[in-house]
């Protein structure tokens, strides 16, 4: 708003006119000095109010620039509170999707972790019946040796009974030979002993043999599980708990080690 213009110069024709007119009227003289003062009155106070006006118009104008400033202090503080807001509204929306990118290569970790645990649980399955099938060839197996190493021991028994027949003297009574006939020694060696050099059998008997209470004929090495008798070798080199029978290979290893007794060759299983 632009402040008003005071015209001093019509101001003061104005007021030589009205002076005047006041001078030719009677008694104008002191009605004029009245109007005079009246009209100063009048000036001085429009001044006074120019000059309010003057100061309101420089007061207001202040006002506006201040609040100019202040409305684009707001837009800016706007401007950065929107920048502010859309760079966490960012951050928040990139861990968000990292997360999501994470939990699904986690999931497909843990679907892989539980195909791969499952193929092992089936295959220590397969592995403890493959176990169970070598376990039972095992002894089947054995079994079978057994029986193929018992039939010289057999056929040599009855061979010598034949020929203690054949030699005894026609006029004497016939001497009748029982599995108690003293047997060639060491007819054949087990694989441990003959690996060791060592003479089989030193008399033990199988479990047959003792619940029969006849004399074994098997030739047997202690060291094997043919019955369960007690070693009777003095110092046995042979890994085996003290009723005959043979443990597993790390035990046995563990029974020469406490014996002191020299390890037996890499080739033979005790």
């Amino acid at each position: 708003m632009a402040a008003p213009v005071r015209n001093s110069a019509s101001e003061d024709r104005w007021i030589a006119t009205k002076l005047d007119q006041l001078a030719r009227q009677p008694d104008g003289r002191d009605t004029r000095d009245g109007y005079l003062a009246i009209i100063r009155y009048v000036q001085a106070s429009n001044a006074h109010l120019y000059a309010n006006i003057s100061s309101n118009q420089l007061e207001i104008a202040q006002l506006k620039d201040t609040v100019r400033g202040q409305t684009q202090t707001i837009t800016d503080m706007e401007k950065q509170h929107q920048y502010t807001l859309s760079k966490v509204h960012e951050g928040y929306w990139n861990k968000l999707c990292y997360l999501n990118n994470h939990n699904a290569a986690f999931g497909i970790e843990l679907s892989e972790a539980n195909q791969q645990n499952a193929e092992l649980s089936q295959r220590k399955k397969d592995l403890e019946v493959e176990a169970q099938m070598v376990y039972r060839y095992g002894l089947e197996h054995r079994e079978q040796m057994e029986s193929l190493i018992r039939k010289p021991y057999k056929s040599g028994a009855r061979a010598l009974h034949d020929v203690s027949r054949s030699e005894s003297p026609p006029s004497k009574k016939r001497k009748v030979t029982t599995l108690s006939s003293k047997l060639p020694r060491n007819p054949v060696l087990c694989t441990q002993c003959y690996a060791h050099g060592y003479e089989c059998d030193h008399d033990n008997r199988c479990k047959s043999c003792t619940e029969n209470k006849t004399r074994c004929i098997r030739m047997q090495c202690s060291t094997y599980d043919a019955g369960a008798c007690q070693c009777s070798r003095q110092n046995c080199p042979f890994a085996h708990p003290e009723d005959g029978y043979t443990n597993t290979v790390k035990a046995g290893r563990a029974a020469k080690r406490d014996k002191h007794l020299p390890r037996a060759a890499s080739n033979v299983r005790c």
